[in-house]
Formats: C-alpha cells, structure tokens, sequence
C-alpha cells in the first residue's frame, strides 16, 4: 500500500495520512471506491491529496446523513418556493432521517438507499410515486454534497425505485352532476366549487382568480396566479405552467359570477381588484378549507370523486366529445399534450371511431369483393369522395 490504495475484498480504498497535529497524534482518513479499479482509486486520491495540500477538507467522515441533510435544507431555504421547501423538509424528517439519518455520509451505499425504499413501500405502505419522490430529495441532496466535494459519487444513481402504475382516473359520473350542484347550494364554497366544475382549473387556481380576471363581455377568465398554502400560511405563485392562460367560460357561469358579484357588493366584500373567492372578512379562501368542505360533502353525501375530479371530468366529457387533444390540454393548463394524453388514455381510444369508419368505407370493398371487377368497382367508388 505504498501509493496509498489497496484492495479490501472485491473493493479498492484509499487512505491519506493527515499531517501530525500540535500533540504528536495523526488522523487517518479511509474511504471505499466501489466501482474503481486500482488505477481510477489512485486518481482519486491524488485529487484528494492535491485538495488537501491546498487547504480544502476532505474529511467527512464525522458527518452523518441526518446532518448533512438537516444542513442541506437550511440552505435551500431562501432558494425554493415555500411548497418545495415544505415537500423537502416533510421526506427529510419523516422518510430520509428514520431510515438513514444515523449513517455516515462518506458510508452512505446504494444497498441501504434500496432496502430503505423497499421499507417504505413494505412497512410504511407508501407509493412508489411518493417513494420515487423522496428518491428525487436524496438525490438532490446526494448531488449538492459532491459539489462540495463531501463525497466523490452519488449513491443514489445506482439505485431503482419502485415501479409506478398510474391510478386510473376516477372523474366525476354525469349523474352526480345535479346531486353536487344541489348539494353545495347553501355552501360557502358553492362558487369556487362551480368555477372548478365549468373550467377544469386546479383549486389553487381558481381560489386566485380576480374580478379584474373575469371579461364578462367575451365570457373569459385569465389564470393569472395560484394560491397555495403552507404551515407557514397562504400565498400567490404562478400557475403550474408558469404562465397566464385564457379559459372560456359557459354562459351559466357568467350568470353565477355576475350573481355572487352583486352579493358580496350587498355585503361590502366586493372589491375590483379583489378576491372572487373570499370569507365573511373578505380574505382569500384557502385551498385547505375548499379542501376539507369537499371531504365532507363526499362523506355526508356518498360522493366517490374528489374535487380533482371535478377536473377529470371536464377533461372526460371534452376529449369524449371529440374536442381536439390539444384545447383540452391548453384549457387545462397542461405543459404540452403529452400530459393530457398520458392521463386520459382510458378516453382517447374512442376518439378514433370516425378514423376507423372512413378507413373501413376505404377497404371493405377490396375485402369483400370476390372478383377482379368488382375489387375496380369498389376501389373506384371508395376513393370518389376524394377525388
């Protein structure tokens, strides 16, 4: 082991002799290079020692994984929407810190990551779309700690989630649609629950809407923001796709709008630029509370959709209704059709009814025609309309 690097069953590692210090002792610093090959560990430490010769600390290995990531989020916080900073914090303390927290970060292998995960979808029950989420906290984290050169790879790259399965899309049924209208009439939340139900717009969008957002002339809303809440409170961000987006409205909901203006100018709650949806002080309805009437209109009222799933259904309804794949995914506010398509799969399919008929007037009479002349009568009458 005189350049430092030797072998330790299948696995090279290096060691690097730190300078004496005031009392005669000397720190050792050891580290595994799973992957490496002789050559490629020797590398290593030389960058090690070169970082070292040049004041830069290599010696991580006092630092564990709950440390590191406690450090790590204190850090982001000036750096990330709040929502962001609250889903990192939540898999740091409830995912990340029970189930690895107590390791050395500079001891952190893909082996624990995995049967970490497997624990979670196992033991705690979550989903493989939750699990993939904490994976994508890890990795982040991993990422920003070998910039600061406190490890030399990231553990979680060799590392597989669970496999995802997309629900399948439980929209609201068509005979529901009076049940709900009758049931939130007297509700607080009767308005943003029916902007939601003609628009597709999330809840958070629709709790932001102004008056100043609503043409009443040409039946328009603009999205303009979102409102979002967290332990902290409630706040404006952008929409999802991070810009504005017009949306039609029927002319029932025109009606409802106009309705509710004239209410809440009977009660002084109108403001021009104000809040459409708003409490009895006139503040912003929070997305929690429309969140948790919902849970109770569902529970009282045997409902098997969510609020959601107000949104599924105008997007159920449109693509059944033979309205093109890309208006619905602009009316919904989705980053490309990509999205729309992946989620409405179930729908899609009868979007082709008119395709396959055209298709079948086209070949049917060269399928069924025995003969040679009739095989030119049918080709001739099938392609007429196109000529």
């Amino acid at each position: 082991m005189a350049d430092g690097v030797y072998k330790r069953g299948n696995v090279w590692w290096i060691r690097i002799e730190f300078p004496k210090n005031e009392d005669g002792s000397r720190k050792r610093h050891s580290e595994a290079c799973p992957g490496m090959n002789h050559t490629q560990a020797k590398k290593y430490r030389d960058k090690l020692v070169a970082e070292m010769n040049q004041g830069i600390c290599v010696d991580h290995n006092d630092q564990t994984v709950k440390e590191y990531l406690i450090s790590w989020l204190t850090q982001y916080e000036s750096q990330v929407a709040a929502t962001t900073l609250e889903t990192y914090t939540y898999a740091v303390r409830k995912q990340l810190i029970p189930h690895i927290g107590t390791i050395k970060l500079s001891k952190l292998r893909p082996v624990s990551i995995q049967a970490m995960y497997k624990k979670l979808l196992d033991d705690d029950k979550l989903s493989a779309k939750t699990i993939k989420n904490v994976h994508g906290v890890l990795h982040k984290a991993l990422d920003q700690a070998i910039k600061l050169q406190m490890i030399h790879y990231n553990p979680a790259d060799s590392v597989e989630c669970p496999r995802m399965t997309r629900k399948e899309v439980n929209p609201m049924h068509i005979e529901d649609l009076g049940r709900l209208v009758s049931a939130i009439e007297s509700s607080q939340f009767r308005v943003p629950i029916l902007i939601a139900l003609a628009t597709g717009m999330r809840r958070g969008e629709v709790l932001g809407i102004k008056w100043d957002d609503v043409d009443f002339e040409n039946n328009l809303i603009i999205v303009r923001r979102s409102i979002a809440q967290v332990k902290g409170g409630v706040f404006e961000k952008e929409p999802k796709s991070g810009r504005p987006r017009v949306v039609r409205i029927p002319e029932c909901l025109t009606i409802t709008l106009k309705s509710h203006m004239a209410d809440q100018q009977a009660r002084s709650l109108y403001k021009k630029d104000g809040w459409i949806c708003v409490r009895d002080d006139g503040s912003v309805q929070t997305p929690r509370a429309i969140g948790n009437a919902f849970t109770r209109l569902k529970e009282t009222h045997g409902f098997d959709f969510t609020m959601h799933g107000l949104r599924h259904a105008q997007a159920t309804v449109l693509i059944s209704g033979k309205v093109p794949v890309k208006v619905v995914s602009e009316r919904l506010g989705h980053a490309n059709t990509n999205i729309t398509q992946d989620i409405y799969t179930h729908v899609l399919p009868h979007m082709q009814d008119e395709a396959v008929t055209i298709i079948d007037e086209l070949l049917s009479p060269f399928l069924n025609q025995e003969s040679d002349s009739g095989v030119q009568n049918g080709y001739k009458k099938a392609i007429q309309p196109a000529l």
